[in-house]
């Protein structure tokens, strides 16, 4: 793996303000290459927003929806290729 095309991908990271992780160099030497890109390690991870549960009431409402909607007939529209 070129060190350029990672350097890209985690300046496309940065402009679009995504979180970067970096594993580690590819190749057969994976351990002995390492994790750092730069001299440092990337370890960065999206914020995951954990949002309350439902009342049980609810949840089986959005579950008959659910139900009902995939149980009807759709319509599939072909593209041509």
């Amino acid at each position: 793996m070129k060190e350029e095309w990672v350097i890209s991908v985690l300046k496309s990271c940065r402009k679009h303000r995504i979180p970067f992780f970096f594993k580690q160099w590819g190749g057969v030497n994976k351990k002995k290459n390492g994790r750092e890109l730069q001299g440092k390690m990337y370890d960065e991870f999206p914020v995951v927003a954990a949002r309350p549960m439902p009342p049980r009431q609810e949840r089986q409402k959005i579950r008959v929806a659910l139900e009902k909607r995939f149980q009807e007939p759709h319509e599939y529209v072909q593209i041509a290729v």
